[in-house]
């Protein structure tokens, strides 16, 4: 099976790092922590803190649809993911996303007011104001991690636990938008050949209110994903990684989320470049 890789060379100061999510297959959470650990002893390489590269590559296969995405934590310096498996990838991609979730203690906020700080600035970010709807979703839909299905053994949504020994509160909301349909049953499922793309936002309780938040690794999430074309039996590339926006919910119920998206860090697009800048309606999972 060929594989295929995505280089990409980032601002360690913005992003903890990258990793590979395979087409239809997303690593188990709980396996995040030996994947860190490998991940920081692999090459030790590091540009003293100026930047951080990350090179993740896969083989796509056949599967169901996609969500979740994420991303690996790469603050100590170089890692190399393409002498591993889809799920190597993955699991490093997932222990960012949880160590971010119980590392944001510096970050300041303000929840009672529907704002959090831009971590860059120090600064509320500004409302997205009027914005017309995002164009290609084919799915925007909401759920909380107790929403996710027991028996699932992949995905940001397989274990409460995190690689800093915390956990993720069950009523943490997960916002998917994707280019390929995505079910609630499944909503950790990978990505198919494509090209696709998906990108995830990983909200906690307290900022489940109209507001505007600042979208990175401080207390409201993004990770995104993507595939290449299918190139014949199923084989593709992939890669993902954090992304940086402004989201500015304007309203939410226990059926729907309504929000727009501006100021979109979209540098990890290498296939598909959809425009994010816009208004979704995420239809909440019964």
């Amino acid at each position: 099976m060929t594989r295929h890789g995505l280089n990409i060379t980032i601002s360690a100061a913005l992003v903890l790092g990258l990793g590979g999510l395979g087409c239809d297959s997303k690593g188990d959470e709980e396996s995040a922590t030996a994947a860190e650990t490998d991940s920081d002893s692999d090459s030790g390489s590091s540009t003293g803190g100026e930047s951080a590269s990350s090179t993740s590559g896969g083989s796509g296969s056949s599967g169901t649809s996609g969500v979740s995405g994420s991303s690996s934590d790469s603050s100590t310096g170089t890692s190399d993911s393409t002498g591993g498996s889809d799920t190597d990838a993955t699991t490093a991609m997932t222990s960012t996303v949880t160590s971010a979730t119980t590392n944001s203690s510096s970050v300041t906020t303000d929840a009672t007011d529907g704002t959090d700080s831009d971590s860059t600035t120090g600064d509320p970010p500004a409302a997205c104001g009027d914005l017309p709807a995002i164009d290609g979703l084919v799915t925007s839909m909401a759920y909380l991690k107790s929403q996710v299905p027991p028996n699932m053994t992949s995905g940001s949504g397989s274990s409460t636990t995190t690689t800093s020994g915390g956990e993720i509160d069950p009523s943490t909301m997960y916002i998917s938008l994707s280019s390929q349909a995505m079910e609630c049953k499944d909503p950790n499922a990978g990505l198919e050949c494509g090209p696709n793309w998906e990108v995830s936002i990983m909200i906690p309780p307290e900022f489940q209110t109209p507001g505007v938040y600042h979208v990175g690794l401080d207390d409201v999430l993004g990770f995104a994903s993507e595939t290449g074309p299918d190139e014949g039996n199923n084989d593709c590339g992939f890669g993902g990684g954090t992304w940086e926006a402004t989201l500015e919910i304007v309203a939410i119920d226990d059926t729907m989320v309504e929000a727009r998206l501006c100021d979109v860090d979209e540098w990890f697009w290498s296939w598909t470049e959809p425009n994010l800048n816009g208004t979704f309606y995420a239809e909440r999972c019964p």
